[in-house]
């Protein structure tokens, strides 16, 4: 993300951060380790002074014992004259008017933040294609919004006391950085791939339905050259399709083959006009994703996805 930041020209873009002490200088020198300029002011006249200078990308203020004015007073000042995302580093939550963000007072966590805005400031500087991949945005979009939710629940678990709930949440945190990651992965449309066992990514996979009255059969292994966190998203995608159409008890069965894999269930099958593999189609009161994502990561890997009957509903993946 350092790159784009220099790529999309740094030096044009502005970042005040006002605060004192030494948690503001290390959060300026961070700023600066990833390619950001940011101007450091310890006074609210002087912060509202640059602001006034000229454009600003994002508004940083850091609490403290030293500022003068209430931050929400300071934020609504500063929206008079600019639009820029602003961003409330503190740990102790603050009501704050729209289109401010609080994040933890953790030099991490805000420099990150402020990289994000950086990047989206530049993105819209770039003229928009005519056609659009709705793929990409999805994934762009989700994973961008998960990722702001993220920082809001781990700031939230840092003031937990009680251990059992700390942990409960982190394991909700783990997953939900997943869901970030695997969103732009898909959104990306590209691949790293590595060197798995299949029959361990579907372990996985499977662990992630619910399908408690569903059974699981994987009648063979093989290792295979796929991006693991794709793979396993595939697996759970296909999974979750059969057992939506296939009914709660359904079979599935994973089984290599020459050419590949297949994921195959007993349920009715595929209805035989649908247009399975387009994205946003459904047969019925799904979102019509699931099977779109395992064509979208088939197609990162340069693989091919064929669906047919046989009795129920077949997925034959030909990797090779």
């Amino acid at each position: 993300m350092t790159v784009p930041l220099a790529q999309t020209g740094a030096d044009r873009r502005r970042v005040v951060v006002l605060g004192h002490g030494e948690f503001t200088r290390e959060l300026v020198e961070a700023l600066g380790e990833s390619a950001v300029t940011a101007t450091h002011v310890s006074d609210e006249p002087s912060a509202l002074a640059t602001l006034d200078d000229g454009p600003v990308d994002c508004f940083v203020v850091v609490a403290g014992g030293s500022l003068l004015t209430p931050p929400s007073e300071v934020f609504s000042l500063a929206r008079r004259r600019t639009t820029a995302l602003g961003l409330f580093v503190s740990d102790e939550t603050a009501a704050l008017p729209p289109a401010v963000e609080q994040v933890p007072a953790d030099v991490t966590h805000a420099t990150t933040r402020v990289r994000r805005a950086l990047l989206d400031s530049a993105a819209g500087d770039v003229p928009q294609s005519k056609t659009t991949d709705s793929v990409d945005a999805y994934g762009s979009t989700l994973g961008h919004e998960l990722g702001n939710q993220l920082m809001k629940l781990d700031f939230a678990a840092d003031s937990l006391t009680d251990e059992a709930s700390a942990a409960q949440l982190d394991r909700v945190l783990t997953r939900l950085q997943a869901l970030a990651e695997e969103a732009e992965a898909v959104g990306r449309g590209d691949a790293t791939p590595e060197t798995l066992e299949l029959e361990s990514v579907v372990a996985d996979a499977w662990e992630r339905v619910d399908a408690t009255d569903a059974n699981l059969v994987v009648s063979s292994n093989r290792s295979m050259e796929a991006d693991p966190l794709l793979l396993v998203l595939l697996f759970e995608n296909a999974f979750r399709n059969a057992v939506r159409h296939g009914g709660h008890d359904v079979t599935v069965s994973v089984e290599t083959t020459p050419h590949g894999f297949a994921v195959a269930d007993d349920g009715p099958g595929f209805p035989e006009d649908a247009r399975l593999f387009e994205w946003g189609h459904t047969t019925g009161n799904g979102s019509g994703a699931g099977l779109g994502i395992v064509a979208r990561i088939a197609d990162a890997h340069g693989w091919t996805v064929t669906a047919y009957n046989d009795p129920g509903a077949t997925l034959d993946v030909r990797t090779e």
